[in-house]
């Protein structure tokens, strides 16, 4: 599987991809890495997945830095270096540790870290103009952490906002940089995922906007889950989605 799961804040995109891991998985004592730049993860493996924590190898890579002028920001170049150091040391040790799936959490996030690596190596003021020249650095820094993820000879799962999903009705020139058009190109599947908010309960759906192993599936609608609002009553299907993704 090469996936990507977009949609808005809270619309369950975290939690598909956490229905990877199956009873079976459990038992067997396979794994998957989580690279988690939103911080959406951690607290649904703990609150909807403990009997799966230990199956899980999570890392948040976020670094910060104080300026000379006393600000926080984030450490571009070691969290750069940290993703790529988690990316290679999977690559060495899925066998062994039975690594199944590697999931990278929050490209908007990654795609400004790679712009703000790219201001400093040129010296580009945080709100400056950038040349056309230097948007193609930041481009490349951040293509070639999804292509050494898509490299990975285990199935892999990224996430992004809704920004990243093509508008059917405009074309994608129009509405996409360059960055993004490449990364939709380079994905097999894609499943964009919606939150409905009602009265008394919110539910959550997943539609399979592409499938390049599976065209039967494209178009698809899944009920994924819905959460009671008085009753706090939760019901989750992600791994029906999940299920007809692998098989």
């Amino acid at each position: 599987m090469c996936a990507l799961i977009y949609g808005s804040d809270g619309s369950g995109k975290s939690g598909l991809a956490l229905s990877y891991l199956d009873k079976e998985d459990i038992v067997k004592g396979n794994k998957m890495v989580i690279i988690d730049m939103d911080g959406g993860t951690e607290p649904l493996m703990y609150t909807y997945h403990q009997d799966k924590v230990k199956n899980i190898l999570f890392h948040n890579p976020l670094e910060l830095i104080t300026t000379t002028d006393g600000q926080i920001e984030l450490d571009s170049i070691k969290i750069l270096y940290k993703i790529k150091a988690i990316i290679y040391w999977t690559k060495n040790n899925y066998e062994k540790e039975n690594i199944k799936l590697i999931v990278l959490d929050g490209l908007g996030k990654l795609l400004t870290i790679c712009e703000q690596q790219m201001r400093l190596d040129n010296n580009i003021d945080p709100n400056g103009q950038v040349a056309l020249r230097f948007w193609m650095t930041r481009n490349k820094l951040f293509l070639e952490i999804i292509e050494i993820v898509k490299s990975l000879p285990i199935s892999k799962i990224f996430i992004a906002h809704e920004d990243f999903r093509p508008n059917p009705i405009t074309s994608v020139e129009e509405q996409m940089s360059q960055v993004k058009i490449k990364t939709n190109a380079m994905i097999y599947t894609k499943i964009f995922m919606t939150r409905i908010d009602k009265l008394d309960h919110v539910i959550f759906k997943a539609k399979i906007d592409k499938n390049k192993y599976k065209l039967a599936l494209e178009g698809k609608e899944y009920l994924v889950g819905s959460v009671e609002k008085n009753s706090n009553k939760i019901i989750w299907k992600g791994n029906e989605v999940i299920n007809d993704l692998k098989n």
